[in-house]
């Protein structure tokens, strides 16, 4: 949001900053609720103050930030914030601790004394006035300045002991009262000496503490910031830096801005901010880092990322450059503080509006994707779909299939919509018949999709979750200016109204595995998975055609093409089943067929009904000629062939077997491929794998022994379901089911029985009538989407 939209709500004395959209300042509701929300914790023993939550100190009876508010929370600092928890909060009672809770309070250890007092006079007197920091300090603005160093934070050095001639930093709070000062050595080029006693603490160095004559041990909280007491009677821009001999050493480069140090990356955390209310603050980041950023962004600050480029090493800082002609960023740097020093807040804010530099820089094809489903132990909700409102048609071990109908219309999927934040970010494009990565318009775009759908899922972390995510894009194939991310589109984005099903997919399948695939065996599964389900539909319309007895058309009746068949073994099924049980090879031959059907059974009581019959000679009263006449077709000995033909019926069971085994095994289906020549499916094998860990199935047995009761079988079931996977329950459920209808044959007459075991129809009619448990020995036929790349 722009600064000019900023909006001051004022109640009673106390004032509110609070970043609200011009939609939102025409509802008098949103402003009820923020003045709900400052009482609820005002009510609590805090006050509000701008957008930072104030408490008042026990021990020197001071207010000092503990915590800031947020649009939809609020996020204490501190530790000691009963009865609120440390970090996020909600204005719902939800983040309340128990009542019973006995609040944290930090003790110092039983030696040590937090009453340290020494004022800054003191300090003068305990110190010398030149170290060997200061003197390399003087002598580089001297050379390159042309002056004297001015010492702007009163440094000083060590007169005796181990830290002798090392420099003293001293931290003065606002008030200007001194604290304490930070102890560091420097050798006479001004680098940091790093070894083991190299640096220490004005309050715990022992040679100082023995001219001020003190014996204690003592713990001293640096809450201020290093030169925070040139702020009381400035209007500068506020530069924070980390280390205090970078603030010391652009001060006398820049004296017009108000530079501040932490003495720590980490410290800025645990600084009082009230001191900089209503202030323009810029962070100046150490290279490479992005804690500052993130900082950057919760609390309103600008930060520049000048120091985030490729030759600058990491760790290093702005005083490393500021002096040093031949850096590739020593013009701009300046640039930047000139304009900061001179006030000059747009081009300050071009620091802030930085760059994407997105590249493409890795051609990887593995899955990856950013976003874990865990964070400090709590559940990330990654995506949201209803799939519940669309039927499966079918399901193997890998995936669920959803129904043709309901996900193809008009040439388009139709599919459940899916909304998820977990991307597969090295997926190829799809583009003039090749593939590509993704573009920089294609990746902000997703990228946004991904975080608006966590905010969506996950209203109360999802800022935290998005800013961990970004980082394990450094093992992706793309590279881009995180700090450009969080700071330009994020605050963009989390503000946007923009319809939200721009972001959904569209799918007919859901992944039901449990491990993880490649990408490459992802998509060999799911075409896979797809070719199952398309067998299953021309399997059970093979089984239905085998129930009415006739000629089977593999286009009409399967769905198979003919030129290009994925499926041999059904079509070489239905070619065995047209010339060995219907007796004609091709559809022209069956309609001729038909005919000489439909006369024999319109002839005389004496002729045969049966166009089956194996008699050698027909009727003289209905001979060939009076046959062709009726039927049109004129070759005698085709007339013959049809009259004398009889269906080979073992055959037909074979086929019948055969189509009934391919659909109760149709999820161990597997494709084969054709890997010379036109590459792809061709056709299907079904291997069932040999029955293992129990005796009923793997233990060779006697004639005797090999045959059970349906009285066994169902014992057997009832002990020893929990025991048996899968395909040994299958072969045991079948194997009752088989038993049951032995059963109800053996009360049916002999003669009848023939015809029923001939007849697929009256078997099930049978089994519908006297089963308990209906075994359905025709699956429904199950229709899904045809093969298709689908948009995973």
């Amino acid at each position: 949001m722009d600064k000019t939209e900023k909006k001051y709500y004022k109640k009673d004395i106390k004032y509110f900053n609070f970043e609200i959209s011009n939609s939102e300042l025409d509802t008098l509701q949103n402003i009820k609720n923020i003045l709900n929300n400052i009482d609820y914790i005002e009510s609590k023993g805090f006050q509000i103050k701008g957008r930072y939550i104030l408490k008042r100190s026990q021990s020197d009876n001071r207010q000092k930030v503990v915590g800031q508010l947020n649009e939809s929370n609020f996020f204490f600092f501190s530790e000691n914030v009963y009865p609120f928890k440390s970090g996020t909060n909600y204005f719902d009672n939800s983040t309340l601790v128990d009542p019973n809770y006995i609040h944290y309070v930090k003790e110092s250890k039983q030696s040590e004394s937090t009453d340290f007092d020494v004022s800054f006079e003191q300090y003068f007197e305990v110190t010398k006035q030149d170290s060997v920091f200061t003197n390399w300090l003087n002598e580089t603005t001297k050379k390159l300045l042309n002056k004297d160093s001015e010492n702007y934070f009163d440094l000083r050095g060590v007169y005796s002991g181990y830290m002798e001639n090392a420099v003293c930093f001293p931290f003065i709070d606002f008030d200007g009262n001194f604290v304490t000062a930070q102890i560091i050595k420097y050798d006479s080029k001004g680098s940091r000496i790093k070894s083991q006693f190299s640096q220490n603490w004005f309050h715990s160095y022992k040679n100082i503490k023995t001219s001020l004559e003190l014996e204690s041990k003592y713990s001293v909280p640096v809450k201020c910031f290093f030169g925070e007491n040139y702020l009381k009677d400035s209007s500068n821009i506020v530069a924070i830096v980390e280390a205090p001999k970078t603030a010391s050493i652009l001060k006398e480069v820049y004296p017009n801005i108000d530079w501040l140090a932490t003495a720590g990356e980490s410290q800025i955390s645990n600084k009082d901010l009230s001191v900089l209310e209503d202030r323009t603050v810029v962070l100046f980041p150490d290279a490479h880092t992005t804690k500052w950023t993130e900082f950057a962004a919760e609390n309103n600050f600008y930060c520049s990322n000048i120091l985030d480029v490729a030759d600058v090493p990491k760790g290093q800082d702005i005083a490393d450059h500021i002096f040093d002609d031949t850096s590739t960023i020593y013009s701009k740097l300046h640039d930047q503080l000139q304009a900061v020093s001179e006030g000059i807040i747009d081009t300050v804010d071009s620091l802030n509006e930085l760059e994407f530099n997105f590249k493409v820089v890795g051609e990887a094809q593995d899955y990856f994707t950013i976003v874990s489903p865990n964070y400090k132990g709590k559940n990330v909700l990654l995506s949201i779909d209803n799939a519940k409102d669309f039927e499966v048609s079918f399901t193997d071990k890998l995936f669920a299939i959803y129904k043709k109908e309901q996900c193809e219309a008009e040439g388009k999927l139709q599919g459940y919509e899916v909304y998820s934040s977990q991307i597969d970010w090295h997926r190829p494009v799809v583009e003039n018949g090749g593939f590509r990565q993704m573009n920089e318009q294609e990746f902000v775009f997703t990228l946004q999709g991904c975080f608006r759908i966590l905010k969506e899922l996950n209203p109360k972390i999802y800022l935290d979750v998005f800013r961990l995510s970004l980082d394990r894009f450094k093992e992706s194939n793309f590279s881009f200016n995180k700090d450009y991310v969080l700071a330009s589109l994020v605050p963009k984005w989390d503000n946007h109204s923009r319809d939200l099903s721009v972001f959904k997919k569209v799918r007919d399948w859901k992944f039901l595995g449990k491990q993880s695939l490649t990408r490459k065996e992802f998509i060999k599964e799911l075409h896979n998975s797809r070719y199952r389900a398309n067998l299953s539909i021309k399997a059970n319309a093979f089984n239905d055609v085998l129930g009415e007895n006739r000629f089977i058309d593999i286009e009409t009746d399967l769905l198979i093409k003919s030129n290009y068949n994925t499926f041999k073994k059904l079509t070489n099924l239905a070619k065995e089943w047209n010339e060995f049980v219907i007796g004609a090879k091709t559809y022209k031959s069956y309609v001729s067929k038909e005919k000489i059907t439909r006369c024999t059974k319109n002839a005389a009581a004496h002729i045969s009904s049966s166009i089956y019959t194996a008699s050698k000679n027909v009727q003289s009263n209905f001979n060939y000629s009076k046959i062709a006449e009726i039927t049109g077709i004129k070759n005698r000995n085709t007339i013959k062939t049809f009259l004398e033909f009889e269906p080979n019926m073992q055959i037909a069971e074979r086929i019948k077997n055969d189509i009934f085994f391919i659909i109760e095994n149709i999820r161990d289906a597997e494709p084969v491929r054709q890997l010379i020549g036109r590459k792809g499916i061709i056709d299907f094998d079904i291997k069932i794998a040999d029955l293992k860990d129990s005796s009923v199935f793997s233990q060779a047995l006697g004639l005797k022994d090999a045959f059970i009761t349906l009285k066994q079988a169902k014992n057997l079931l009832k002990r020893n379901k929990k025991q048996y996977n899968p395909k040994q329950l299958q072969a045991l459920e079948d194997e009752i089911n088989y038993l049951e209808f032995l059963e109800m044959l053996s009360d049916i007459p002999t003669k009848k029985r023939g015809e029923i075991m001939n007849d697929q129809s009256q078997r099930n009619q049978l089994i519908e009538k006297g089963a308990k448990a209906p075994v359905e020995l025709e699956v429904k036929i199950n229709t899904v989407v045809p093969l298709m790349v689908s948009n995973y």
